[in-house]
């Protein structure tokens, strides 16, 4: 019979743990208003199609690989494989500093 009480002592100490993991992960998950918030923190306004979508992700994408290339545009072109020319009209038409 010992090892009857180790499997019952085994099933309730998996049960707690199920208890104590489910009640940690629902303190640690965020809800959709956070995620929300979380992604709408840079203040920018909500598009109103997928043109308009689409156009704020590629000026965010283009300022983040400029960023991380010091500014640099041929070599931001290089590494995002986009050639110079329609990298420089793409930072003119998106208004982003160099």
């Amino acid at each position: 019979m010992p090892f009857v009480g180790s499997a019952a002592g085994g099933a309730q100490r998996v049960q707690a743990t199920g208890q104590t993991t489910a009640q940690t992960a629902n303190a640690a998950a965020p809800n959709a208003a956070d995620a929300t918030a979380a992604a709408n923190s840079d203040m920018t306004p909500e598009p109103k199609s997928w043109s308009d979508a689409m156009a704020a992700y590629e000026k965010r994408f283009l300022s983040d690989a400029l960023r991380a290339n010091g500014g640099r545009v041929i070599e931001t072109a290089n590494q995002i494989g986009m050639g110079r020319a329609t990298l420089y009209k793409k930072i003119a038409a998106y208004g982003i500093e160099v």
